[in-house]
């Protein structure tokens, strides 16, 4: 009996390889989404450091121009100009 344990995996044994990418795809695809409108909610009720940590993991997961736009407009609220600038430029060049 190893060390490990009786409920040990092999070394080699990887789950993710076992899902279809299209599927973790479609998955991030709505995690994004929902960090987005959280960050939306956090925008509304003037949470701007919030909505910023919330359009940065949607944009971890799926970068998108909107995202990235509302960050920026986030960004802008609180005054920090280059970053905003930054993610303007970043919504450019996804959807000019």
């Amino acid at each position: 009996r190893n060390a490990a344990g009786p409920y040990s995996y092999s070394k080699n044994y990887n789950p993710i390889s076992h899902l279809s990418s299209e599927l973790i795809s479609e998955e991030s695809n709505i995690n994004a989404n929902s960090e987005k409108e959280l960050g939306n909610e956090c925008f509304k009720q003037k949470k701007f450091n919030e909505a910023i940590d919330c359009y940065s993991r949607s944009i971890a997961l799926s970068p998108t121009a909107v995202s990235y736009a509302n960050r920026a407009m986030a960004y802008l609220k609180i005054k920090r100009f280059q970053e905003a600038e930054n993610d303007c430029t970043e919504a450019l060049n996804l959807d000019d």
